[in-house]
C-alpha cells in the first residue's frame, strides 16, 4: 500500500472540517473525484500543472474559517 502524501492527508483534513467533498474540489481543478482521489492517496502523479492548482486550492481552503456547527434549539431561559 503507497504511503499517503502528506499534502493529501492535508487536504483530506481541510475538506473534512469544511465539509467539502472531493467532488467539489475536483470540479474547481477541472478534474475527476476519482483522479483527485489518487493524487490524494499518492497512487498517481499530479502534473506539474495540477499540482500547483492543488496547491493553491489547498491554502486556499487552509485560509477559510471553520464552520459554527453550533445550533440552538429549545427556547432561551428567561
Amino acid at each position: 500500500m503507497a504511503k499517503i502524501p502528506e499534502s493529501g492527508l492535508d487536504l483530506m483534513m481541510q475538506c473534512k472540517r469544511l465539509g467539502i467533498t472531493q467532488s467539489e474540489v475536483a470540479s474547481d481543478l477541472g478534474i475527476t473525484r476519482t483522479y483527485l482521489n489518487l493524487i490524494m492517496r499518492g497512487n498517481r502523479i499530479p502534473t506539474e500543472q495540477i499540482q500547483t492548482a492543488l496547491d493553491q486550492k489547498l491554502e486556499e481552503l487552509k485560509r477559510m474559517p471553520s464552520p459554527d456547527l453550533s445550533i440552538s434549539g429549545g427556547k432561551e431561559k428567561e
